[in-house]
């Protein structure tokens, strides 16, 4: 299911569910009328409850994410109904899930860093996965202070502390979020790479 699925064609009810669940359906109705983002937010709000969360990359296409624990039950029991629009009406179906290839994937990069264009390629990546690991810094920051206020209304000191010795965790270089790109990325900035990138394009003019 990608954006122009969600802009285009009728409304079509989806029926989700999930094996293993029994008698645990969640539906969502996709109304192209009513934008990419809202028919993302009702998908994101039907199937959270069986483990799947559903947003928009950078490209504002959908982009449906697991934890890594639930994935195996989830690639071989979510099933959905539709109405014979997007998908098959009558039975539920199996949805084929797949996982799609790393964002940052840093095992490329000495192939590619071979001579100056290469290094160029390597040098743009670079810049794409600070990008993505700051970003990621910002989403776990963003979700550790909403815990941080939702500890504080509960007035729980044991939690706060916890809240606390996680966040500092959450900064540290070797946080799991960070966990394939740190060896290749760790100590350096994005200011840094953008003046290779100039010094690079430079040389190679002058060449």
């Amino acid at each position: 299911m990608d954006a122009q699925s969600l802009r285009s064609g009728a409304r079509e009810v989806l029926a989700f569910s999930l094996a293993g669940r029994a008698g645990v359906t969640t539906s969502a109705t996709v109304d192209p009328r009513d934008g990419t983002e809202l028919n993302v937010a009702r998908l994101d709000q039907a199937l959270s409850p069986l483990g799947v969360r559903v947003g928009l990359d950078e490209q504002g296409q959908p982009i449906f994410s697991a934890d890594e624990v639930a994935w195996p039950k989830i690639q071989d029991g979510l099933t959905v109904r539709g109405e014979g629009r997007r998908f098959a009406a009558g039975q539920h179906n199996k949805v084929r899930a797949e996982v799609e290839a790393g964002a940052v994937q840093p095992h490329a990069w000495k192939t590619l860093a071979r001579d100056g264009a290469g290094l160029r390629q390597v040098l743009h990546a670079v810049t794409r996965a600070l990008d993505r690991v700051k970003e990621a810094q910002r989403e776990v920051s963003r979700a550790l202070a909403e815990a941080t206020a939702e500890m504080a209304r509960a007035e729980d000191p044991a939690q706060a502390v916890f809240v606390d010795a996680f966040e500092d965790m959450a900064q540290a270089p070797d946080y799991s979020v960070y966990e394939q790109v740190a060896p290749a990325l760790n100590g350096i900035s994005r200011e840094r790479v953008v003046a290779l990138l100039s010094w690079s394009a430079g040389t190679a003019a002058g060449l």
